[in-house]
């Protein structure tokens, strides 16, 4: 299963290592990759993108603004 992970970068950074951390303890027998949101709207980016690269799953860690952009 190919998964992405994006993250939006306004969280702390102690959340970000928390999340990096879960995920790659968490997944490490799938085909993952974690990227983080650089501007508004770049969620919906990233997402689009995972979809042309055929991920199977795109997973959103953050608030409802970062669900809504890659909705």
């Amino acid at each position: 299963m190919k998964i992405k992970f994006i993250i939006n970068s306004g969280i702390s950074e102690d959340a970000k290592n928390q999340v990096i951390h879960a995920v790659n303890d968490n997944f490490i027998e799938h085909d993952y990759s974690i990227e983080f949101t650089g501007y508004h709207r770049h969620a919906e980016v990233i997402a689009k993108s995972s979809a042309m690269q055929f991920y199977d799953v795109v997973v959103a860690v953050g608030g409802d603004g970062t669900v809504n952009e890659i909705i």
